[in-house]
């Protein structure tokens, strides 16, 4: 308990000295599934010690307000995929806080029995590590998942399908799983129909990924608006324009960054999102959830890019 006392102590004062520098931002965090859920709820004492949590309704509304320096940094905890470990683990860890989060789901995949692709591609390299895409190999299953993301979309299907006999059956959540999450507090949003990737797909696909996702969760949830959230991150005129046709009530980002106060002025924000992982240490949630993280990552990104440009 002395350790969450100290890290909360410790995300008030650097969050504030961030803000104090960079000017007033939202944190907004990205879970994926919540494997480890004893560190989990680690990182929720130290918030609710520290923060103020918001809900998505709730940080929508903060439209043109004026932000003023605060000591208490205003955090919305977000889900992306829908992993039933958020619901299992990570839903009655928050609801013991009374804190509110954020769900993306992938709209094809509740009540089914389908695998998410990465996992049945990272399983086919583990059973066989001399997998090939246009002749090259793969020293780990991430360089794998890495380069499918990189092919036309109908290529990684292809390659998926071509090794479906590694793939299990998972567990997926229900719709009704879902509303019951809603009354504890959990909002429920968009995040595709199949989790493509959209930079590698057509106009086409993307309109039907992206309204596609959006109007299901309105026609099961009974919502008048949905917040989308990109899939993998990836940035997409033709995904953005579909989102705002079908009257998304923001697109969510993947891009490790703090979000200003200001840019949820848009009629449509993109809202920045921090990448967190269920099992990063207490002082890692930390460092990552006050905003340097952030900072540091994007500056050595930058460096590393201008030397490469130099060195080219």
């Amino acid at each position: 308990m002395t350790q969450v006392f100290l890290a909360a102590q410790a995300l008030r004062i650097l969050g504030t000295l961030h803000d104090w520098l960079f000017g007033t931002s939202f944190r907004v965090l990205c879970y994926h599934a919540v494997s480890n859920a004893q560190r989990f709820s680690q990182h929720m004492a130290v918030l609710n010690r520290s923060a103020e949590v918001l809900g998505l309704g709730q940080l929508l509304a903060e439209k043109h307000k004026h932000h003023s320096l605060s000591t208490r940094p205003r955090v919305l905890i977000t889900f992306d995929d829908g992993d039933p470990s958020v619901l299992d683990r990570a839903a009655p860890v928050l609801a013991s806080h009374g804190m509110p989060s954020a769900l993306f789901v992938v709209t094809d995949w509740i009540g089914s029995r389908t695998e998410p692709w990465w996992v049945t591609s990272s399983r086919a390299w583990q059973q066989n590590s001399n997998l090939e895409i246009h002749g090259q190999r793969f020293s780990s299953s991430q360089a794998l998942i890495a380069r499918l993301k990189t092919l036309p979309d109908t290529d990684r299907k292809t390659f998926v399908s071509e090794h479906v006999s590694a793939s299990r059956p998972a567990r997926n959540p229900e719709w009704s799983e879902l509303s019951a999450a809603m009354k504890q507090g959990m909002e429920i949003g968009a995040h595709s129909v199949s989790h493509p990737c959209l930079d590698m797909c057509s106009a086409e696909q993307v309109q039907r990924e992206v309204s596609g996702s959006i109007a299901t969760v309105k026609k099961q949830l009974g919502f008048a608006q949905v917040a989308f959230a990109l899939p993998n991150g990836n940035f997409n005129p033709d995904a953005l324009q579909a989102a705002a046709e079908a009257q998304a009530s923001s697109v969510f980002l993947f891009d490790h960054r703090t979000m200003p106060a200001s840019q949820l002025n848009a009629s449509m924000p993109l809202i920045s999102r921090l990448r967190m992982d269920d099992y990063a240490s207490i002082w890692r949630f930390v460092f990552i959830a006050s905003g340097w993280h952030s900072r540091i990552y994007h500056l050595i990104r930058r460096d590393t890019q201008a030397r490469a440009l130099r060195n080219s």
